[in-house]
Order: structure tokens, then C-alpha cells, then sequence
């Protein structure tokens, strides 16, 4: 049954991707979406991602869509490749023991804050990188996509024999 709906999904996708006037509109949407929903603004990304489409030439309905690509599932795995990318780039590592237990919660609390404070500025960096990275890979793949589509969209009706009219 899910395999089903994603392929329908799929379809759906292609159809509107190739009956779009500019396919490069829908791929810079998308491409917006997806850096925008890299960035810890959990709740902002859709705000984010039409803001920054109504001021570029791009798809505000692919930049809502694009902004899936950072969901609960992945945003882990993204802030954690974020913060290491980070890291390696400024050189800044961040060593801390999470071991809160002997302490209380004001002083947990002020640690926190200050693990957050040394960990922005390489998180940061690392944002901004794998943002404009993967902005980029989705919107050549789904420039790729759409030239592919095109391509055998033209294939099919040149193959297509001619109707014949009866008069």
C-alpha cells in the first residue's frame, strides 16, 4: 500500500513538474525549501521558505514542499552533520560531560546555555554549508529530473503513430 501511494505521489509530482511553464522555477522552490529546513527554525521553515520564493523567481508551493526534506526523522542527523562540518571548518571543538545528575537544575540550566554559546559559531558554519549543498544537489537533480521527463515525453509522441481523422 505505501509503495502504491508514493509511486502515485511520484506521478503527481513529475506531471506538475513537467506541465510547469519554467521547471526552473519549481527546482529553485524546492531547492529553497530544502536549505531553509536545515536551520533549527523548527516551526518558521514554510514562513521562511515562501518568504524568500516570493522574492526570487521560484515555485512558492515547491519551497513548502522542499521544506520536507528536514523533518523529525532527519533534522537529527542534519544538526549532528551540521555541528561537524562545523567543527572540522573553524577548527572549534566543543568538549563537555552531559553527566547533570549531581547538580541542580539552575546550574544544568547555565550549562546548557554555555554549551550552546561555544557550539553556535561552528553549527553555524555548518549550517550555511550544508544548506547551500544541498539547495544546490536538489535543485540540479531536479533540473535533471525535468529534462529527463522532457525528453521522453518528446520520445513518446515522435514513437506515437499519426491518428487518422475520419471525415
Amino acid at each position: 500500500m505505501p509503495l502504491k501511494r508514493l509511486k502515485k505521489l511520484w506521478r503527481r509530482f513529475t506531471g506538475w513538474l513537467v506541465g510547469h511553464k519554467d521547471p526552473k522555477e519549481v527546482a529553485l522552490g524546492l531547492a529553497i525549501g530544502a536549505a531553509v529546513s536545515l536551520t533549527p527554525l523548527i516551526g518558521l521553515h514554510a514562513v521562511l521558505a515562501v518568504l524568500l520564493a516570493s522574492i526570487t523567481p521560484s515555485n512558492r508551493l515547491a519551497a513548502i514542499l522542499g521544506t520536507q526534506v528536514g523533518n523529525p526523522f532527519t533534522l537529527p542527523f542534519f544538526f549532528w552533520l551540521e555541528y561537524e562540518i562545523g567543527s572540522w571548518l573553524t577548527g572549534v571543538q566543543v568538549k563537555t560531560s552531559l553527566s547533570f545528575s549531581h547538580i541542580g537544575l539552575e546550574e544544568a540550566a547555565e550549562r546548557m546555555v554555555q554549551l550552546f554559546g561555544e557550539a553556535a559559531w561552528p553549527f553555524s558554519v555548518g549550517m550555511v554549508v550544508l544548506a547551500v549543498g544541498v539547495g544546490l544537489i536538489v535543485y540540479f537533480g531536479t533540473v535533471l529530473v525535468a529534462k529527463v521527463l522532457h525528453l521522453r515525453m518528446r520520445r513518446r509522441l515522435v514513437e506515437r503513430p499519426p491518428e487518422v481523422e475520419e471525415g
